[in-house]
């Protein structure tokens, strides 16, 4: 079994998209610090909650603002992390090479300009904003039952996450999920078509708990890509989301393996197929497997250690079961039962 003792939209969607980054990512702890592209949406994420709670910001206040926003977060980055091309005179000023203000204030005078439907929170009935949620499944399918390093754990399975935006209109609650990167499929490259979004994992739990753990009578759900200046509305059914939430976690359990999904996403974009244990802080307990690679033009053997997703394959090869890979594994300060809303 892949254990869990709980569930967020990001953590089911990995699942689906990668079982084995999922296993590194949810089961063993062994998260990377937020990239630039990242770095950039917590931001504008951040500017567009202000303008909610602040609805009286004048047009010629929102640059005092953005600049303010992004400078407290620009504080906190380690400059270690910025790399050679990025690289300028001072700490400060690669790390603003690095993550430039401009794709931020671009993020938001995109989503304000929006027309012919206005996506300004000032303009907006807010209901509330980065609505957390923390929900227990009171179903016999949704029961947890193992043991991991020497503790118990027992009970059922939660729904934990935040919503970005719930706002009244004329046609009723809606919710408004902001996105300031692409619209494209990571793992394929290709846009995403309508139905695509009337099938993500992450709007319809949004939908389903919205309207079945917090009361409220939700009639769409929006979600708006500020840099293509695009939206796309679709709802859900509340029973067969459940339905589907029933089904992922079923797979998790029934996981003997945690496959590897080899796409674009994993070669492109993935951290765990680019770095190995050497790359954090966390060290494995078992000695991470050699392998020889030949250079096809010097014909001279080289060797080489797994990535991450590499090695935790050939535990996986050897027969390992999950719980055995995440004994050996598994940061000793993560704690798999905590909710870090990252």
């Amino acid at each position: 079994m892949v254990p869990q003792t709980y569930l967020r939209s990001s953590s089911i969607k990995s699942f689906q998209d990668c079982q084995l980054r999922f296993f590194a990512d949810f089961c063993l702890g062994l998260k990377f610090p937020s990239g630039p592209s990242a770095v950039s949406g917590t931001i504008v994420h951040e500017i567009l909650e202000y303008l909610a709670h602040n609805q009286d910001t004048a047009d010629e206040q929102i640059e005092d603002v953005c600049k303010e926003i992004y400078q407290q977060h620009i504080d906190k980055v380690d400059p270690s992390r910025v790399p050679k091309s990025s690289q300028r005179k001072t700490p400060e000023a690669s790390i603003k090479a690095w993550i430039p203000y401009k794709k931020v204030k671009d993020s938001i005078t995109n989503v304000l300009a929006m027309s012919p439907r206005s996506f300004d929170p000032r303009k907006m009935k807010v209901i509330a904003t980065e609505q957390k949620y923390d929900v227990e499944l009171p179903y016999p399918w949704a029961k947890y039952d193992f043991k991991f390093r020497g503790k118990h754990y027992q009970g059922q399975l939660k729904l934990k996450g935040s919503i970005d935006l719930i706002v009244e209109t004329d046609n009723g609650i809606e919710i408004i999920d902001w996105k300031s990167g692409r619209s494209d499929d990571l793992a394929t490259g290709e846009p995403k078509a309508f139905e695509d979004y009337a099938d993500d994992i992450q709007l319809a739990l949004y939908w389903m708990v919205a309207r079945r753990y917090l009361n409220l009578d939700v009639q769409h759900i929006t979600i708006v890509f500020m840099n293509e200046s695009a939206c796309y509305s679709v709802d859900f059914d509340d029973d067969l989301v459940m339905d589907r939430i029933q089904s992922i976690y079923e797979t998790m359990k029934n996981t003997a393996r945690p496959e590897k999904n080899d796409s674009l996403f994993c070669m492109r974009y993935c951290p765990f197929s680019k770095n190995d244990f050497t790359t954090i802080t966390t060290k494995p307990l078992v000695k991470a497997r050699e392998y020889t690679w030949t250079d096809e033009e010097t014909g001279i053997p080289v060797n080489k250690v797994y990535k991450m997703c590499g090695q935790l394959n050939n535990y996986f090869n050897s027969d390992y079961t999950p719980l055995q890979v995440m004994e050996a594994l598994t940061r000793f300060d993560h704690r798999i039962e905590d909710y870090v809303n990252t």
